[in-house]
C-alpha cells in the first residue's frame, strides 16, 4: 500500500521535481517554482499502483528540449 505523503523533496538544484501522494493522485511540483506542473490519478490493486489518467506536461513551453 503506498501511503499519502511526501515521495521525493529535492535536496539540490539539479533535482526539479518534488513528488507527492495524496488521494489516490501522484503530484508533481516543479519545486523551485513550486507551482503543481503534472497530476497522475491512480489506484492500487494486487501490490501494483496503476497510472489511469494523467493531466498537465513536464515540459513548458520556455523549457529546451
Amino acid at each position: 500500500m503506498l501511503a499519502p505523503g511526501v515521495l521525493f523533496t529535492p535536496q539540490a538544484m539539479e533535482h526539479k521535481w518534488a513528488i507527492y501522494y495524496h488521494n489516490s493522485t501522484l503530484i508533481f511540483v516543479r519545486s523551485w517554482l513550486r507551482q503543481v506542473f503534472v497530476t497522475a490519478k491512480t489506484v492500487q490493486k494486487e501490490n501494483t499502483l496503476i497510472i489511469e489518467s494523467i493531466t498537465g506536461k513536464f515540459i513548458n513551453d520556455n523549457d529546451s528540449p
